[in-house]
């Protein structure tokens, strides 16, 4: 992707038209692609799992929202973040985040 003679230019990819659709590809793509991904992948959603079962996790900044009510359950303070603080995709079949929701994790209380 360089030119090892004129060296880096990073203007060029300022135009997404001329921008290559693989420019992030982590297992490759074609016929040089990782042979493992399959494996790795497999690994990672194991990890996740196991790791999942040793932590809590909590939503990050619940003192950020507007409308604080002093009757409110953890349940309702919690709903009222997410209405207030984090937006959603629009038009989506499910709910995703458009940047995500900044969350919390600490060790599991046994």
């Amino acid at each position: 992707h360089m030119d090892l003679l004129e060296g880096f230019h990073p203007d060029r990819w300022q135009d997404a038209a001329a921008r290559p659709t693989t420019d992030f590809m982590p297992f490759g793509v074609g016929p040089r692609r990782c042979s493992g991904n399959l494996l790795v992948m497999a690994e990672l959603k194991t990890f996740m799992a196991l790791f999942a079962r040793t932590v809590d996790f909590d939503l990050a900044q619940l003192k950020a929202i507007k409308t604080t009510h002093p009757n409110d359950s953890p349940e309702e303070h919690k709903r009222r973040y997410l209405d207030e603080i984090v937006q959603w995709q629009p038009l989506s079949a499910v709910s995703i985040p458009l940047d995500g929701i900044p969350i919390v994790t600490r060790p599991r209380q046994r």
